[in-house]
């Protein structure tokens, strides 16, 4: 949906039109489900709070100021009730990578020049074994760098977007999304290392 007809919907649904509102969920409830499928692993419960999502969105719609894209805002309520799910239900002890990457990472010229070379995140997530390492991988970061590579790397916003969508500044955004990278970096490098050793051992 191109932002002209977004933006026309938008006019309808806040003079009353419920279809244009409806429309306006439609397009925007599938990248949200996605995004809630992937910070709390459970499809049912995805699909609870993705409910919850759009109730809200209907008791809101009239706070929406139109500063950002209506997808921004309804994935902004998503995020929100997917961190309180997560923070409530806590089963295991995420690793805390604040110890395993140092606060100042991000600012070092060579972090991103090391950073894995994801190529396009939607060729790495159509890999099975690879999809399922990151998955695993994601699991244990802290939801607030797990959700900013989601929303960039995976859902391809742009930084203004994400920092819109979290409530953060740019800067923030930037500096979390190396952090995130650097922590899934290490977790993937084994599976790396083991796929560059058994192309040298079969001769290619």
């Amino acid at each position: 949906m191109s932002k002209e007809q977004e933006q026309a919907l938008i006019d309808r649904a806040r003079g009353g039109d419920r279809d244009a509102f409806w429309g306006l969920v439609e397009s925007s409830a599938p990248m949200a489900l996605r995004l809630l499928t992937r910070l709390t692993r459970d499809k049912e419960r995805a699909e609870d709070l993705l409910s919850q999502t759009v109730l809200k969105a209907v008791d809101g719609f009239e706070k929406f100021r139109g500063e950002s894209q209506f997808s921004t805002w309804l994935v902004s309520i998503a995020l929100n009730l997917a961190r309180n799910e997560i923070r409530q239900n806590k089963t295991r002890q995420e690793i805390n990578w604040d110890d395993v990457i140092p606060a100042g990472a991000h600012n070092h010229g060579s972090a991103e020049a090391e950073l894995i070379e994801w190529q396009d995140p939607h060729e790495v997530f159509a890999q099975k074994e690879l999809r399922e390492l990151l998955d695993d991988a994601l699991a244990e970061l802290p939801v607030k760098y797990r959700t900013v590579f989601l929303l960039r790397d995976v859902e391809g916003f742009s930084t203004r977007e994400t920092a819109k969508a979290l409530g953060l500044s740019e800067t923030a955004v930037k500096s979390r999304a190396v952090r995130a990278r650097l922590a899934l970096r290490k977790h993937l490098t084994p599976y790396f290392g083991q796929k560059e050793e058994k192309a040298h051992g079969s001769g290619l």
